[in-house]
């Protein structure tokens, strides 16, 4: 967080420093103790809901840097679009005149949290979470177990090489390079499909403490528009999960050279 939002923006703009205590995420603003009770009498912002800073600065939630001003005329989103699944503002009117379902975004934002798609976004991160668990949960076995066949297959040649003659100086060479260069192939190609998993893993884990924060800072309107984001990314991180992509498949690896 930048240190200009630890201020008033209110006072900044009249070139007076004081230390922000609120945050309104609608209005994109810091306030002080004054000037959060201004704005929560003022006809257009009362309802709309503010934090403290100490929460809003811990961590950032990443759903403040949705923002909900339109682009081109930078005012406040007030309205969707349903014919252009598009948010606007009261400017952005003129170049949808003639399109149904025009609505406020008050009437789609209300009930946002406790809306299907809320929960449906929220268990399907919960979901995919557990399925990466147990995918590297199934190569972790795996590196184990190479492991132990690599130990097994290492003490095999060295009774091995007791029995023999001359030859086993060079069946013990060959045989133990063999078992390391698949030994560290097998362990090379799972560290690198961990790696992935991993990656996509911290990101449900971002979203899902997004969705927290959602829930529990956020206003409707910010969880609008940040469960529109995540929704798609759900649906990317389930078709990740589900892809047939042999990279993904959870089978069990060996060495076997018996």
């Amino acid at each position: 967080m930048s240190n200009h939002l630890q201020s008033c923006n209110i006072c900044d703009d009249r070139h007076i420093t004081k230390q922000a205590t609120h945050w309104c995420s609608e209005c994109e603003q810091a306030f002080c103790n004054e000037c959060k009770e201004y704005h929560a009498y003022s006809r257009l912002s009362k309802n709309h809901t503010t934090i403290s800073m100490s929460d809003f600065l811990l961590p950032e939630p990443s759903f403040s840097s949705v923002t909900c001003v339109c682009a081109e005329h930078n005012e406040i989103y007030q309205i969707f679009c349903r014919t252009h699944d598009k948010l606007i503002c009261h400017n952005c009117l003129a170049n949808h005149d003639g399109c149904k379902g025009i609505v406020p975004l008050t009437e789609i934002t209300k009930t946002v949290k406790s809306s299907s798609n809320f929960h449906e976004t929220q268990h399907g991160l919960t979901d995919i979470h557990e399925i990466i668990t147990k995918i590297q949960d199934g190569f972790l076995l795996s590196l184990k177990s190479i492991k132990e066949e690599e130990l097994i297959l290492l003490s095999e040649i060295g009774t091995t090489r007791k029995k023999i003659d001359d030859h086993l100086d060079k069946l013990e060479h060959d045989f133990r390079k063999k078992v390391l260069e698949e030994a560290a192939k097998s362990r090379a190609g799972i560290e690198v499909l961990l790696q992935k998993l991993d990656d996509r893993k911290s990101e449900i884990t971002n979203h899902l403490q997004q969705m927290k924060y959602l829930e529990t800072y956020a206003s409707n309107f910010q969880t609008y528009l940040n469960l529109r984001h995540l929704s798609s990314a759900v649906d990317s991180a389930e078709s990740f999960v589900n892809s047939k992509d042999e990279s993904l498949e959870l089978d069990t690896l060996s060495l076997n050279f018996r």
